[in-house]
């Protein structure tokens, strides 16, 4: 699976006006170096943020969705309080998501950020649970 990422992020510098990343900075200054964005150039018109696939990255990714952990107390401790059961757990949803993406959630739309689409909740729970 592949992700188009969010371009404007990466611009050559026409969209200086916005939020840039700090990947924006690994261009070529000097001969030798590696880098393989082109020189950001404030109001530049050359338009290299436009679609392409420099812009693809690996959307592979491995979520964690559901966690519940439970601890029934023993009955011979709850007999001597005169209580039926005692359970202590602990819930989490989507705590954590494996991925190299550069955006928040690989899920979250075709350029990444994924305009009106919220990233999974992350949700963590827990409690105890009484029966007399």
């Amino acid at each position: 699976m592949y992700i188009y990422e969010w371009r404007y992020l990466n611009a050559d510098g026409n969209q200086m006006t916005m939020n840039q990343m700090a990947r924006a900075m690994n261009y070529w200054k000097q001969p030798g170096d590696t880098g393989c964005n082109p020189k950001p150039v404030a109001g530049n018109a050359s338009n290299s943020y436009a679609n392409s696939t420099r812009w693809l990255q690996r959307g592979d990714y491995l979520r964690i969705k559901d966690v519940t952990l439970a601890y029934n107390l023993p009955q011979n401790w709850l007999k001597k309080i005169n209580m039926k059961g005692a359970k202590i757990y602990f819930s989490a949803l989507n705590p954590y998501t494996f991925h190299d993406v550069y955006w928040w959630d690989p899920e979250r739309g075709m350029e990444g950020m994924g305009w009106g689409i919220y990233p999974h909740t992350k949700t963590f729970a827990g409690g105890i649970e009484l029966t007399f």
